[in-house]
């Protein structure tokens, strides 16, 4: 993919973010949000509790610093060096730009929420940062992979896993809906700037 192709896509992906992030800001209440998440509040156990803060853990800010450095300190070990900084960079950047979107829109959480929440709602910081890590990792480590029909599972496995993140923050009353899908669209347009646009700027 050209640098052309990739800086377009980056740049659909992000303003999509923010157009998403405008209607939300202008609009108090979203038919989309409210039935998503009554649908959602139907199927809370206290088994699907737990596994589904154990899920979001995952990526909290303490865990996914631990895996960060984990999968820096494997690209440096393997000579890496480029891939490493732009790694690190597309996380940094997916951690401040959700929080700098997140003061602009100034959403509430949702009501219904297990826990109590702290911040803004717009955009998931949990699912950006799950989009940015696993689909960074993904795309850094996909080659490596001899075989066809393990690189289909890592795959799978990271798509997946990103999937449950989202889903866990509805689930827990952390975001609506159209949080986790800002999220998701601030996240691949960092994906897309960082791997396929940065990475071949930097010589």
């Amino acid at each position: 993919m050209s640098r052309r192709h990739a800086l377009i896509y980056s740049g659909v992906l992000f303003v999509c973010c923010v157009l998403l992030g405008l209607f939300v800001w202008r609009t108090d209440t979203f038919v989309f949000d409210a039935f998503i998440q009554s649908a959602i509040l139907t199927l809370r156990t206290p088994m699907r509790t737990m596994f589904f803060l154990y899920v979001s853990e995952l990526v909290g800010p303490f865990a996914l610093t631990l895996f960060a450095l984990l999968a820096a300190f494997i690209l440096a070990r393997a000579g890496r060096i480029r891939d490493m900084f732009v790694f690190l960079v597309a996380l940094c950047a997916g951690g401040l730009l959700h929080v700098f979107i997140k003061f602009l829109v100034e959403e509430s959480r949702p009501t219904e929420s297990i826990y109590l929440f702290s911040g803004w709602s717009y955009p998931s910081g949990h699912a950006t940062m799950a989009t940015v890590f696993f689909f960074m990792i993904l795309s850094l480590f996909f080659n490596t992979i001899d075989r066809a029909w393990l690189r289909f599972v890592v795959a799978s496995a990271c798509v997946v896993f990103v999937v449950l993140v989202g889903f866990s923050r509805i689930y827990l009353g952390a975001h609506f809906a159209t949080d986790v899908l800002g999220g998701y669209l601030l996240g691949l347009s960092i994906v897309y700037f960082s791997r396929l646009f940065v990475r071949r700027v930097i010589r």
